[in-house]
């Protein structure tokens, strides 16, 4: 038997409880929230919380070792990584917690642990039990196929005329074994980081072939998978600035890209 929402949201990243937030309680739509680990997504479990903590700690450490400078005696200071950690912990804990008490108060949404499978454009399987939602936002619905791929060895002024004519503002770089090495934007190519790179001195920058695309491109950039929800995207676009997503299959091979507009097209479809 087919269970029925308006909307299946695939993983708990901080997008996807705003998300869930806006859908069940402000538009008053039935949602399905799947996660097959713990609420949060990397910030919360794995990325800035649990870091962040532990850099706390490591900094109290070292002003501890530099009281004495200002005229504070704290004697010897140890750092007992076990303490450290349950600390991190705890922190965690408290943040996954405080989601999930969240979550329990939407009226409209049933959060369910399990492992996601798509099925169908709409239809997702989840613990054994298949779910359809009339709309549904993945990479692959909004992302272009229509790759335009550059070379790590190509000229910088080759590309830039390549990406005019072809009207975008992003080319992956492919490497010898077909898999993405990098990621160059039109801002690249405009005037490369390496310009600036030292304080009060501007290097010369001609844009000619003489430089070539390794030299401008950003190297091992940030991606997506064909079958992510919308919502990583945005998460991306949003934390590193960028302008556009690579989309890669399991061996790194780019079989789209997504944009930010992409994204916005996305919600808009969502909204209609």
């Amino acid at each position: 038997m087919v269970k029925k929402y308006d909307a299946i949201i695939i993983g708990s990243g901080q997008a996807a409880y705003a998300l869930g937030h806006r859908i069940t309680e402000i538009e008053g739509h039935k949602v399905a929230y799947i996660e097959e680990n713990f609420l949060g997504g990397s910030c919360v479990n794995e990325g800035c919380t649990p870091t962040k903590t532990m850099v706390a700690s490591a900094r109290v450490a070292f002003m501890a070792r530099q009281a004495a400078e200002y005229g504070v005696n704290t004697g010897d200071v140890h750092v007992d990584m076990k303490a450290v950690q349950a600390r991190k912990d705890k922190r965690v804990a408290e943040s996954r917690g405080g989601m999930e008490s969240w979550f329990a108060t939407f009226k409209n949404l049933d959060l369910i642990y399990g492992h996601g499978e798509f099925e169908g454009p709409n239809t997702v399987r989840v613990n054994g039990e298949l779910l359809e939602a009339e709309q549904s936002m993945i990479v692959k619905q909004y992302m272009s196929t229509e790759i335009v791929t550059a070379n790590p060895h190509d000229g910088l002024r080759q590309t830039f005329y390549r990406m005019r004519e072809r009207e975008i503002r992003h080319m992956p770089v492919i490497g010898e074994d077909e898999k993405i090495v990098g990621i160059i934007s039109d801002r690249d190519l405009r005037r490369p980081d390496w310009v600036d790179d030292e304080e009060n001195v501007a290097h010369y920058y001609l844009l000619d072939n003489a430089h070539k695309v390794e030299q401008g491109m950003s190297r091992n950039p940030y991606v997506v998978h064909a079958e992510d929800n919308v919502q990583k995207a945005v998460e991306l676009l949003m934390e590193h600035r960028c302008g556009a997503l690579p989309v890669v299959d399991d061996h790194r091979k780019v079989v789209g890209m997504i944009s930010a507009t992409d994204c916005l097209r996305a919600f808009h479809d969502q909204d209609q």
